[in-house]
């Protein structure tokens, strides 16, 4: 029912993203809010973006591709990315991973990370305006 067609990979992309669209529009419909499908389509547009820049994503996987560590960062809504694409990650490549709210890093996992060791952080607009 979510038309994400069929998944050819483990790290089921398609059909986590069809998921949070179609709650979106679910939420936005019980609220009577209609600006959903507008976020959506901007939504899409990035996702073309990121395409665009498949060189500079290649780059960045060259030097994290065989790290035996990472660890990703968010806060708000931003921290649910961050545990899908940690888990993500863990599934493509087997890499340690984890994810934590950004205001926790410093009760532990700050400890876990090394000179070398990948950490990735998720910001975006909805977060800064949170700040």
């Amino acid at each position: 029912m979510l038309y994400a067609g069929v998944e050819i990979a483990v790290a089921s992309t398609k059909a986590y993203t069809s998921q949070v669209a179609l709650l979106y529009l679910l939420k936005s419909a019980l609220i009577d809010d209609y600006k959903a499908f507008d976020v959506l389509i901007k939504n899409n547009e990035s996702l073309n973006n990121i395409i665009e820049r498949k060189q500079e994503i290649h780059s960045i996987a060259k030097l994290i591709y065989n790290k035996k560590d990472a660890y990703f960062l968010a806060r708000g809504s931003d921290y649910y990315v961050a545990l899908e694409a940690s888990l993500k990650l863990k599934e493509i490549t087997y890499i340690h991973s984890e994810a934590f709210p950004a205001g926790e890093l410093k009760h532990g996992p700050i400890a876990l990370i090394e000179k070398t060791t990948p950490v990735i952080g998720f910001i975006t607009l909805e977060v800064v305006n949170e700040i």
